[in-house]
Formats: structure tokens, C-alpha cells, sequence
């Protein structure tokens, strides 16, 4: 699934979890998407995913650091993310199966702490990349 310019809103709940009923979900693209009305957490829980790409993703058109996505991908696999600034990634399971990891574009010291989070949710990841 590739999404372009999509806008996620949702008005009850501070998170969201877009993509729960798809069970077959294998390949996950957001490019310029932007997250509106107070949600703080974007959960991604599909069983099936194995490789997601997030580029230029917004926050109520501007870097939220309190922002978080949750990853609940038992069979992740391939991360790339390209963006100026990287947001707070959680999970709830071990995401032992993720084999590569693709970062692009650090811009500050919040960044770095993330990223380092990040690696730390990821531990066996076999080739990562920094640019």
C-alpha cells in the first residue's frame, strides 16, 4: 500500500490505528502524510507487515517530539524512514525479525535520542544505514 498526501484525523481517541483489519498488509508507504486533531500516537498493528517507508510525515503541520508511533509487527523486517527529524517509536512486542535499517537526514541532538530508541526496539538488525 502506498499512501501519498493522506491526512489522518480521528476526534474521540489521541491515537489511531488505521490499519488493524488489514491482515494481509505486507509493504506500508507513507510519503507526505500529515496527522491532525490531537492524535498523539499513529499505531501501525498488522501482522503480516514486513517493510515500512515514511517520508515527510507531519504532525498538525508542524515536528511534534511528543508524537509516537507504535509499531505491533511481529514480522517486521525493512525500515527506511527519510525526514528532517525523526519522531518517538515504541512497541509493544520484540521486533527480533528486522534484518535492515534505512535513516536519512539527521538534524538535531532529539533526533539522535530517538534514533538510538529506535535501535533499541530493533536490536538484531543486521545492516543499518545513517545519512
Amino acid at each position: 500500500m502506498y499512501l501519498q498526501s493522506c491526512r489522518f484525523e480521528c476526534e474521540e481517541e489521541n491515537f489511531l490505528d488505521p490499519f488493524e483489519d488489514f491482515v494481509n498488509l505486507k509493504t506500508l508507504y507513507f510519503h507526505n502524510c500529515r496527522c491532525y486533531k490531537g492524535i498523539e500516537t499513529l499505531k501501525i498493528s498488522t501482522f503480516q507487515l514486513r517493510d515500512l517507508s515514511i517520508s515527510s510525515f507531519i504532525v498538525d503541520e508542524k515536528f511534534n517530539l511528543v508524537y509516537k508511533i507504535e509499531l505491533c509487527t511481529p514480522k517486521f523486517k525493512y525500515f527506511k524512514y527519510f525526514d528532517s527529524d525523526l519522531y518517538c517509536f515504541s512497541t509493544e512486542i520484540d521486533l527480533f525479525s528486522v534484518k535492515k535499517i534505512y535513516y536519512c537526514l539527521i538534524e538535531d541532538t532529539d533526533s539522535l535520542f530517538h534514533l538510538i530508541e529506535l535501535f533499541d526496539i530493533m536490536p538484531t538488525a543486521r545492516h543499518v544505514s545513517v545519512i
